[in-house]
């Protein structure tokens, strides 16, 4: 079993979806890097981190433990 909230999407809280709802056309159009950076810091402010890789992908999606 996986950690990775991004497999299990339907289980986001609410703040959560809203963020990456909020963002998904700029993911669509946009630079990823720059979108995911975004990205990255608010859902920090949320609690959650994750990864991305050199061609814009985002992974690893999980809860910041203290």
């Amino acid at each position: 079993m996986t950690d990775d909230l991004f497999e299990t999407p339907e289980l986001f809280p609410r703040e959560l979806e809203a963020v990456f709802n909020r963002y998904a056309e700029d993911l669509e159009h946009g630079d990823p890097y720059v979108v995911l950076k975004e990205i990255l810091a608010e859902v920090e402010t949320l609690g959650y981190t994750f990864d991305y890789d050199l061609s814009g992908t985002a992974y690893d999606l999980r809860e910041i433990r203290g």
